[in-house]
């Protein structure tokens, strides 16, 4: 019998068009490469589990030149799956036959509004990659009437859905070349994460969060030193993934995050401000 996983976001690429701050890939800290698909360890893990949901992501996945080969190999080995694109949706016109490929495998579009002034750059995007869709919901805050979702549906029945862009949690950062371990009680920052079941699979292997599945590579391409705690971490393996070995992944505690600040702290975006003054017309 098969181990099951819930969700699993695919990584595919550092590399981004924007630099966000507290970009969970890094992508703001000069974070670079693409991944490409190779069968045989992906077929390995498929034949090992099955996953409720997949994502694909990086960075920013538009940006990945074989985005295209990594949809239909997804929905080859997970037919049964959920499956979403997650972007930033800037580039979704330079992919070639992207509605083709999202239609044909079922893959639908989950695109995230970093910012007010992209608006009409990700319109005239859905436009060109998807043609004229049907507005099918528009999601309001309670009492209000601001928008946080949009959702259409393209000629060919791609889903997209035009969100506010979720906030952002802090990371750990180097200082001086140095990545500081910031708390004796690891367990307390993972109680606070926000990102403590967000299990993604990089080259057919599993790790326990996006931080560590970008954190190595972002500083080892910036001369960074890397920690010994964080060379202690090794992602599950196609070898060692069995339902036991992904529930511990998700629930538990690691020691790396005691290298992460505290989760629990206000953080600014467009989703907290809004839902401020939600509150405020509320009370």
């Amino acid at each position: 019998m098969k181990a099951f996983l819930n969700r699993a976001d695919i990584y595919i690429s550092n590399t981004c068009n924007l630099k966000c701050e507290n970009c969970q890939s890094y992508s703001n800290h000069k974070h670079k490469g693409h991944y490409y698909f190779a069968d045989a360890d992906w077929k390995s893990l498929a034949d090992k589990i099955e996953i409720g949901v997949i994502a694909i992501l990086g960075g920013e996945p538009t940006l990945n030149p074989r985005l295209g080969e990594w949809i239909t190999s997804m929905a080859e080995l997970w037919p049964k799956s959920t499956k979403w694109l997650i972007s930033n949706g800037i580039h979704l016109k330079a992919q070639p036959n992207l509605h083709k490929v999202c239609a044909e495998t079922g893959t639908n579009i989950q695109i995230s509004l970093h910012s007010e002034k992209f608006r009409s750059i990700i319109a005239d995007q859905i436009l060109q990659a998807f043609g004229i869709c049907e507005v099918i919901e528009l999601k309001t805050y309670a009492k209000t009437e601001a928008i946080y979702k949009l959702i259409l549906q393209s000629s060919k029945g791609v889903i997209i859905e035009v969100d506010n862009a979720q906030a952002f949690n802090y990371i750990p950062t180097a200082v001086n070349n140095h990545l500081p371990v910031l708390h004796d009680d690891y367990e307390q920052v993972h109680d606070a994460c926000q990102m403590k079941q967000c299990t993604q699979i990089k080259n057919a292997e599993i790790y326990k969060c996006p931080i560590m599945t970008s954190i190595q590579t972002y500083l080892d391409q910036n001369n960074i030193e890397i920690p010994p705690l964080l060379r202690e971490y090794k992602p599950l393996t196609v070898g060692n993934a069995t339902q036991v070995t992904l529930d511990n992944l998700i629930n538990n505690a690691i020691p790396q995050c005691s290298l992460c600040p505290i989760h629990d702290a206000e953080r600014n975006s467009i989703t907290s401000l809004l839902r401020k003054e939600v509150n405020k017309k509320s009370s």
